[in-house]
């Protein structure tokens, strides 16, 4: 049901004036993104535009999207053929790219479909001749070029330890410098509630920045010691978080690659990365739909993975709960590692009418299916479900939020600082956004035409990312719920037991040895000393003392335990 009188074409009138009708408005410096609403078939409209578009114009495109699984890629590939009426597109995804005729044909196609992978590649540097002489790059859901780079307590005991035998002073000058970077830092921060910033811009740190450049052209290492010294090389020409106890950066080879005009084609408009960077135009589209005839079910309460920890039967009050008389089909959304005890929950509350989900489903007449944060966008298998129930809160590392903030201000040069986690105005909005965005993709899973009465069922206590979903679901009939659960009692905390003798005396040794100089230890001689006479013992009681031997420096390795 639309929410005016406007046609579908209307609708998408400046998107296909951004691609064809006007050269004036392309844009070599920055990409427009155009926010059309989800299940408008953007992704089919732009198709028709780029098959009609060969017929009068003989602009190169390189088209992009996210998945080409289940046939995904030639499905694009064949709607824009067929809206051509000839072949003028084709796609080129994984090991093709190796064979000589797809590459050659990849080249001279006049519109080439690809992956955010392949985009990814190519902004990179690789794969730059599928992109030359093209006119056009338009793409399909936001492309995500923030790779994480992380150097952590493990790496920096690698660094040292593949460094024993080369005899490369340097190499250990650069382990040291780091290793007491991570323990300044650590005692600084008691509490994941800081994110520290780095900037190695003093003077002291340009000596170690030549050094890693050095090492690296003229290196003869193995591999994965030349991966870690490309990871210490950009920690410190981006500068670093230091946050959960390792050192994070961003993978500056990524580069916002342009053509002469671009394009970004992404419901989530209202996500805040796109205000991240003046690279990006947002072009904001009016809803297309009116949901005044569907029901937006918001129960407040903690879905997060430590508030469902602290629940009795969460699964089955939220059954409860759910009337789902007339349904045709319904959708559940959890996470990952959720879905198969969600999916026995189902059966065992249904248990009346089958004793599987195919049972269930026949004698109620409604699909049901389980699916899960991470897997949806995109997805069309549920277009013409009426119900949605999000019993989860999508969950996102919070290092990314601030790595993206970190990506795009750097691109514009602007300067970065410490972030207070949960308080930090800029991170917020993009979390916020993120975990709105995540919703609102759940949600339009269903009821992609929003031809009939919907139900979007949704448990969360954010309402400040609530009433941002809310906000892209004009006119529908909002009611907000309490939802009472039972938690677990709060056992009496039980004293903690005294350490193992045999752990506090290798501990104790450990530090001795250290602190004697030694460079590193036989396992069997520390077993020995202290007692223990059967080797698969004393595996289980190293594997204990992980995290001792990491705040301490120490790396097991092979047969011996070395001391950074």
């Amino acid at each position: 049901m639309q929410l005016s009188q406007m046609t579908h074409d209307s609708y998408f009138q400046e998107l296909r004036e951004q691609i064809l009708d006007n050269k004036n408005k392309w844009d070599n410096e920055h990409f427009i993104v155009f926010n059309h609403e989800a299940g408008t078939g953007k992704s089919r409209t732009t198709h028709r535009i780029l098959g009609e578009m060969t017929k009068e114009y003989d602009y190169r495109v390189l088209y992009v999207q996210l998945f080409v699984k289940n046939d995904e890629l030639t499905n694009t590939v064949n709607a824009i053929n067929k809206y051509a009426g000839k072949d003028v597109a084709c796609g080129i995804a994984g090991d093709d790219i190796r064979k000589k005729n797809q590459r050659q044909r990849a080249v001279e196609s006049p519109i080439l479909c690809v992956s955010h992978r392949m985009y990814q590649m190519i902004c990179q540097g690789e794969h730059r001749e599928l992109v030359k002489n093209r006119d056009i790059l338009i793409i399909d859901e936001y492309p995500n070029l923030v790779e994480k780079v992380t150097f952590n307590c493990q790496d920096i005991g690698d660094l040292f330890v593949s460094n024993v035998g080369d005899g490369c002073q340097e190499i250990d000058e650069l382990a040291r410098m780091l290793r007491q970077l991570v323990c300044e830092n650590r005692k600084k921060c008691k509490t994941n509630t800081e994110m520290v910033f780095l900037d190695f811009q003093s003077v002291e740190y340009e000596r170690y920045k030549a050094v890693a450049t050095k090492l690296l052209k003229s290196s003869s290492s193995d591999k994965e010691q030349i991966e870690r010294l490309k990871k210490v090389q950009q920690i410190l020409e981006n500068g670093a978080y230091f946050y959960e106890g390792g050192l994070h950066t961003f993978d500056s080879s990524n580069e916002l690659l342009l053509l002469k005009s671009n394009l970004i084609l992404d419901a989530n408009g209202f996500d805040f990365k796109y205000q991240l960077s003046n690279k990006f135009i947002l072009k904001k589209q009016d809803k297309f739909y009116d949901y005044s005839h569907s029901q937006f079910f918001h129960y407040v309460v903690d879905t997060s993975k430590t508030g469902l920890s602290k629940y009795i039967n969460f699964n089955q009050r939220v059954l409860n709960e759910i009337s789902f008389e007339g349904c045709k089909g319904v959708l559940f959304i959890t996470d990952k590692q959720n879905k198969q005890a969600l999916e026995r929950e189902i059966e065992y509350h249904f248990s009346n009418y089958g004793d599987n989900l195919k049972e269930i489903e026949n004698n109620l007449g409604c699909k049901i299916r389980v699916d899960y944060h991470g897997n949806l966008k995109g997805v069309n298998y549920y277009r013409t479900f009426d119900m949605v129930v999000v019993i989860k809160s999508p969950i996102f590392d919070f290092l990314a939020y601030g790595l993206t903030n970190f990506f795009y201000k750097s691109k514009d040069k602007i300067p970065v600082g410490n972030i207070s986690v949960f308080e930090d105005e800029d991170i917020e909005k993009i979390r916020k956004t993120s975990i709105a965005g995540e919703l609102y993709q759940g949600m339009k899973r269903i009821n992609r035409d929003n031809s009939q009465s919907a139900k979007y069922y949704v448990f969360c206590n954010n309402q400040d990312v609530i009433d941002i979903v809310v906000e892209q679901f004009p006119g529908i009939q909002y009611v907000r719920r309490e939802l009472v659960v039972e938690k677990k009692r709060v056992e009496d905390v039980k004293p903690e037991q005294a350490e193992n003798p045999k752990v506090a005396e290798v501990k104790k040794l450990l530090l001795e040895y250290r602190q004697s100089g030694l460079k590193s230890i036989k396992k069997q001689e520390l077993r020995e000393a202290v007692g223990i006479r059967h080797k698969s013992n004393f595996t289980k009681l190293l594997h204990s003392l992980e995290k001792f031997l990491s705040d301490n420096f120490i790396i097991a390795k092979g047969q011996h335990l070395i001391f950074q």
